[in-house]
């Protein structure tokens, strides 16, 4: 028998890691999220395989789930969201001339993941962000913070 080097995860559709051990912590389970009333999931909606929880060697800190299925790549639920998210504010933001949207747009994909176009993704992002209107900069900001690599975020000032 395989030995898991995993816990298993209680994680809602928004990205709320509720636990990364439920065999530890057994009262976190939960059908719906208490921070936003979503549902919880603890296997990829796309191929049914256990969602990483928090790793054997891992004992402080809080879950972090990930934010691609381990197994068949999809983007979890809560990633497919924040792209969408950030596309729909990028066809929304105001200053932006078609070709700075599309620039802005091309350069999702490659924030959340970490590319060799990582760093220009995020050279594009910081630069164009210049031209949004201040409230448009920070929601998609917010939304940045929450699924971008290490990488990217650092690149923009915001890790």
């Amino acid at each position: 028998m395989l030995y898991e080097a995993y816990g298993i995860p209680v994680v809602c559709e928004n990205g709320h890691g509720l636990t990364g051990r439920l065999e530890q912590e057994p009262e976190r389970a939960a059908k719906y999220c208490p921070e936003c009333g979503a549902p919880t999931l603890s296997t990829c909606p796309a191929c049914n395989t256990r969602i990483r929880g928090h790793h054997d060697s891992i004992t402080l800190g809080r879950y972090a789930p990930p934010r691609y299925c381990h197994a068949c790549g999809s983007p979890y639920p809560w990633t497919a969201s924040a792209i969408a998210a950030l596309r729909e504010m990028t066809e929304e933001a105001a200053g932006l001339s078609d070709a700075d949207r599309a620039k802005l747009a091309a350069s999702i994909d490659d924030l959340i993941r970490d590319t060799p176009k990582t760093e220009l993704a995020a050279q594009r992002f910081k630069q164009l962000a210049s031209k949004l209107a201040k409230g448009t900069w920070e929601s998609m900001r917010a939304v940045i913070v929450s699924v971008a690599t290490e990488a990217a975020k650092s690149k923009l000032g915001l890790g």
